[in-house]
């Protein structure tokens, strides 16, 4: 998924953020701020936006296609499973991992997510705290964080997105790519 460069360094992955709510958007790009692998390029409110952004349809002619979405499944206009369901329709488009990160921790919409072609699914912490301790927190490793009560249970949506991030680039199993979160 990421390209190397002529010093042979990776890039890091290029996310799309498709998310209604500007509290998230803030915390989730705060959350990612200082990530090595994870770059946010930008943010989108709403299906129809993030349709519009992937076939770079005006006002996103001139942007460049994410290597990665990252979608809430209640936004407005046209929600994440619509939007999901249209991106995997799409042959230029089917082959996008998309990460729904969301607050629904309905079975029907994990199971509706997965069979439709997501990559993964990321139920957001729902205390705005929770949140903090994120953006409070990311820097430390995830050996360190295992261990104690709030560390990696407050970070795990974005932990398991660095870690869904790393399985897609290598081929391993979420679990084995967790160990190298940190």
């Amino acid at each position: 998924m990421s390209e190397t460069s002529k010093e042979g360094t990776s890039r890091r992955v290029r996310v799309l953020l498709a998310e209604d709510n500007e509290d998230d958007v803030v915390i989730t790009k705060a959350a990612f701020n200082d990530a090595r692998q994870i770059h946010i390029m930008g943010d989108v409110r709403d299906g129809r936006e993030v349709l519009a952004y992937l076939r770079q349809e005006a006002p996103y002619q001139d942007c460049s296609h994410p290597d990665l979405l990252l979608m809430d499944i209640n936004m407005p206009i046209k929600n994440g499973i619509e939007t999901l369901e249209e991106i995997k329709r799409d042959p230029k488009l089917k082959s996008l991992p998309v990460v729904m990160l969301t607050n629904s921790q309905r079975e029907g919409d994990v199971l509706r997510c997965y069979e439709q072609g997501a990559s993964a699914y990321l139920v957001k912490p729902t205390a705005y705290q929770s949140f903090v301790e994120i953006a409070k927190t990311k820097s430390k490793s995830a050996a360190a964080n295992k261990g104690g009560d709030i560390g990696w249970v407050a970070k795990f949506p974005f932990d398991q997105m660095r870690a869904a991030v790393i399985a897609l680039e290598t081929g391993k199993p979420l679990w084995e790519a967790d160990t190298e979160v940190g």
